[in-house]
């Protein structure tokens, strides 16, 4: 909405406002009813302005409250001023880059609860922004800025709720029904998303900018995708092509064991068929280890694949956490002190997100030693190493009760909708899975890939493909602000930059560019400061993604240069 069309309340404001704090630079959004020359009890301002101090913070809540008084107006502060009255453009960045409602990885839309702990809340106040940012509103002495922000919280919001409601049909008019009332709850207006089906100006407005979301929406469906540590290769056409035609088997059960399936993973990796397990996706294999009888205590090194933490939680095991070596490396020393202590030990090899990589016969050593520890080895990251059947540890599991191998088939197949894994352990030790496991846990779609597909398990040519293409993005690379790079020959590396390079902005701004990799600064913050992972990709791919890092740096050293 243009500042010329203010109203005389808002016009009010704004003049007083900008003849009483002449000295700071700051920017005003006025938002809800009343820029609609309706007459509500309050006035909805923000102050958006960066490094203010706590004294003239005080004043402008104390001009706010004042500007209520003179005009009549009702003092709203539900939401208390100090969250919601003045904000910089870093709150209103965070709020965009550090979605609110998402929850390690998985979106879920928090209902409201009125008490003043969640009212203050940090999740309050990004809520508070979204919605600021995508229902209408006038901004003045800022609108450039805040323009770029709409389109990004726009974003952020029709992907929250298309993901939320499982939404098929991306009519405007359905998404705008699921953002004024939760399907799911049935809540609606402020206690949902704060949306409120009570104004046609307002509607028109919602309509308008979803339309414009939806757009680049399905502009983004072609993005790269470099985050999700998958095979860029797989599943190949022939593959898709089979599973579409399998479409008639939706009435047909699976085997209720899925005994071919363990046929196949034990023929492929020459291991008694005895020793085999194949489970919904990996947390499931988590899951029955975790019910082996006597297992209360758990230790696990930091940082690492979250789901070793929420499977034991989901079990109720004590956890004992143990940081890696400079938040990075194992210790072997501090792994055979741990497996004294517990009753088992979770050990991600090579290591998510570190890449750390634990030496076979030390780590064996250690297994035989501790028989009253047992030891659950995951090596989903193995399994994109050419020299995997050296250095996996499957066959060890006949001779070491106190041993299992887990995997996940989703990363190197490149299909996570499938949920597919399995345990290589003990025959000991299936017998006591086999008594509580779930019958028919592995869809039919599933069943038909893994007895299809499942001989291209480890690929040696489709894994030297894949690391050759990293090759070509490390050599390529303007290195200039780049101060390591990590490559174990996985489905992943880790690219650090120097401290003077903002790995959020880059990320942002690779995003903007249609390039999605993972921000690790983010997700681990004390690992390695300023660095990214890049998964697997397409040699095309990467020639995009070096483009951009590479016109990134460019500008990074033209902007260092012009401050000088």
């Amino acid at each position: 909405m243009e500042e010329n069309n203010v109203n005389s309340l808002c016009s009010k404001f704004k003049n007083e406002m900008y003849n009483e704090f002449l000295n700071l630079d700051f920017g005003i959004i006025i938002y809800g009813s009343n820029i609609l020359d309706t007459n509500q009890s309050d006035l909805d301002v923000c102050i958006i302005c960066d490094n203010i101090c706590s004294e003239d913070k005080e004043k402008i809540i104390k001009k706010v409250i004042q500007f209520h008084h003179e005009n009549n107006l009702k003092i709203d502060q539900e939401v208390p001023y100090e969250s919601k009255l003045i904000l910089s453009y870093k709150d209103i960045k965070d709020a965009i880059i550090d979605n609110p409602f998402v929850n390690k990885g998985i979106v879920s839309i928090n209902p409201i609860v009125k008490t003043e702990e969640f009212l203050a809340s940090k999740e309050m106040k990004k809520r508070l922004i979204l919605n600021i940012l995508t229902t209408k509103h006038i901004s003045i002495n800022c609108k450039k800025i805040i323009k770029k922000y709409e389109e990004k919280a726009w974003d952020l919001i029709l992907n929250t709720i298309v993901e939320y409601a499982s939404l098929n049909d991306l009519s405007p008019e359905n998404i705008l029904k699921n953002l004024y009332c939760d399907a799911k709850t049935g809540n609606e207006g402020e206690m949902f998303l704060g949306y409120k089906n009570n104004n046609i100006e307002k509607e028109n407005h919602l309509i308008k900018q979803i339309k414009k979301a939806l757009n680049r929406y399905k502009k983004k469906k072609k993005e790269i995708i470099l985050c999700n540590n998958l095979n860029p290769y797989l599943p190949d056409k022939k593959m898709r092509l089979k599973l579409a035609l399998s479409v008639k088997l939706l009435k047909t059960y699976p085997t209720a064991t899925s005994n071919k399936v363990n046929r196949v993973i034990s023929n492929k990796l020459s291991i008694p068929i005895e020793t085999t397990i194949v489970t919904n996706g990996s947390t499931e294999a988590f899951d029955y280890l975790l019910r082996i009888p006597n297992i209360k205590k758990v230790g696990i090194f930091t940082p690492t694949f979250w789901g070793y933490e929420s499977a034991c939680k989901r079990n109720n095991c004590d956890i004992i956490k143990i940081p890696l070596k400079d938040n990075r490396y194992y210790e072997y020393n501090k792994i055979d002190e741990l497996s004294k202590n517990v009753d088992m030990i979770f050990l991600c090899n090579p290591n998510n997100p570190t890449l750390d990589t634990l030496n076979r016969e030390k780590l064996l050593n250690i297994i035989r030693k501790n028989q009253n520890c047992h030891f659950v080895i995951d090596e989903t990251e193995l399994v994109f190493n050419a020299d995997y059947s050296e250095r996996t540890l499957i066959n060890e599991t006949i001779n070491n009760i106190n041993l299992s191998v887990i995997t996940s088939v989703s990363k190197f197949f490149g299909v996570p909708g499938l949920r597919c894994g399995f345990i290589i352990t003990n025959e000991v030790n299936t017998k006591k899975i086999n008594k509580i496991r779930i019958l028919f846990s592995i869809n039919i779609f599933s069943e038909l890939f893994m007895i299809n597909y499942f001989n291209r398990f480890n690929d040696i040519k489709l894994i030297n493909k894949i690391q050759k293409n990293f090759k070509y993005l490390i050599s390529n690379l303007n290195s200039k602000y780049i101060t390591e790079i990590i490559n174990e020959n996985t489905g992943f590396i880790l690219i650090k930059f120097e401290d003077s390079i903002d790995v959020n902005d880059l990320t942002e701004y690779l995003q903007t560019n249609g390039i999605i990799i993972r921000n690790i600064k983010k997700s681990y913050p004390n690992f390695l400061g300023e660095c990214i992972r890049v998964s697997a990709g397409k040699r095309n791919e990467f020639s995009k993604l070096i483009k951009y890092i590479n016109l990134y740096m460019k500008n990074k050293i033209e902007r260092k240069n012009i401050n000088v």
